[in-house]
């Protein structure tokens, strides 16, 4: 009797095996079902994002903020809830690479490492080893950017002191100059990478030598990074004869608050 019964349940649990080897399991249950080799224990990590023009951080964004994530060649996407958070559970050590996406707002693109390093990273009821992020987007439009009020200045005529307005069209490119002002970060969840995504990111101004642009801001400053093509210039000699010269455009800094109208000049410098 005692066999028989062994031979049963042996037989049931041959068939259970073979059932679960022959289904195959999508990307992201692969991803989901993942155990890490040192700890057993997998990760919660949460991110919260947060409006860094608004003086209540409480008053989030107007439309929904998306936020995707990409592990292992596996892409889960999920919406932050009132609060502006959301967790994803059961995901294993490694890097994470995740965006955060909301209109009006800049796009934050960031790599995070999910470490498994218990000394730094506290555990919750479900076992789960916990880490935290917390992104600041900035407006890019409208309330809550910093206007920039300016002029390009080359020293086109010799025969004169000073500089002289910009005659050529010219670019100006804007990128977010990101430092750890820009998030926190709390157990194993270390950014590596952050980088925000401005519309436009470069702009053509005609060749009056003026030019004005909304740029993202904060509360307490936002260093927005400015830099400038080259020009071509025909710059007159002190002997009234005429050369063609190349100028440039050292990179600069603009700390940008909100609300806030800045003048500024963008002087060109004479390649030698």
């Amino acid at each position: 009797m005692t066999k028989k019964i062994l031979s049963t349940l042996i037989a049931a649990l041959s068939l259970l095996f073979l059932g679960s080897s022959c289904t195959k399991k999508s990307p992201v249950e692969e991803l989901l079902s993942y155990s890490d080799n040192i700890s057993g224990r997998k990760v919660k990590y949460t991110i919260t994002v947060l409006p860094a023009d608004k003086v209540n951080k409480n008053a989030l964004f107007p439309d929904s903020v998306h936020v995707s994530m990409m592990m292992n060649d596996s892409l889960i996407t999920a919406a932050c809830d009132n609060s502006g958070t959301v967790s994803f559970l059961n995901l294993p050590t490694g890097t994470v690479s995740v965006s955060v996406k909301t209109k009006g707002y800049t796009n934050a693109f960031f790599t995070v490492n999910l470490a498994n390093n218990d000394s730094i990273s506290p555990s919750d009821s479900e076992n789960m080893r916990r880490a935290s992020s917390t992104i600041f987007l900035y407006p890019e439009k409208g309330e809550g950017t910093a206007k920039i009020i300016g002029s390009s200045l080359v020293d086109s005529d010799l025969t004169i002191s000073g500089l002289e307005e910009v005659s050529a069209n010219f670019k100006v490119h804007y990128s977010i100059c990101a430092t750890k002002n820009d998030y926190s970060q709390l157990g194993s969840g270390e950014i590596l990478q952050l980088f925000y995504e401005l519309s436009p990111s470069q702009i053509n101004y005609a060749g009056n030598g003026k030019f004005e642009v909304d740029l993202p801001a904060s509360l307490s400053g936002l260093n927005v990074c400015i830099n400038a093509d080259d020009i071509k210039v025909a710059q007159k000699q002190s002997d009234s004869s005429v050369k063609e010269k190349i100028f440039s455009f050292p990179p600069d800094t603009i700390n940008c608050i909100s609300g806030k109208t800045y003048f500024y000049q963008l002087k060109y410098q004479e390649q030698f």
